[in-house]
């Protein structure tokens, strides 16, 4: 995918804030990547968020309702909403999985 970077300001356009930003890499898989319709389920984009932010903070940004967001793993390792993202993080979500 070309140059596809999904960014967010958490000051706006305070031109006297800069806060440093940090690039995540993001996998969304099935139903949840009808909320980023740029990229394909499994697709790999990169997402910018002021340093610090937490996978919640990456949810919302993302406009993903947070129960539709139910397994979330980070470099290969489950986390919570409340994990403190880093720079350079792989995040991948799933939905709720269901069956019988």
């Amino acid at each position: 995918m070309g140059g596809l970077v999904i960014n967010q300001s958490s000051h706006g356009s305070n031109f006297l804030s800069r806060d440093t930003q940090m690039q995540v890499k993001v996998r969304l898989f099935t139903t949840l990547a009808v909320y980023v319709p740029q990229v394909d389920a499994g697709e790999t984009f990169p997402v910018e968020l002021p340093e610090g932010s937490d996978i919640a903070r990456l949810i919302s940004h993302l406009k993903i309702p947070m129960p539709e967001a139910k397994i979330i793993m980070v470099n290969g390792r489950a986390r919570e909403p409340d994990y403190r993202l880093k720079n350079n993080d792989e995040v991948a979500m799933f939905p709720p999985i269901g069956g019988g």
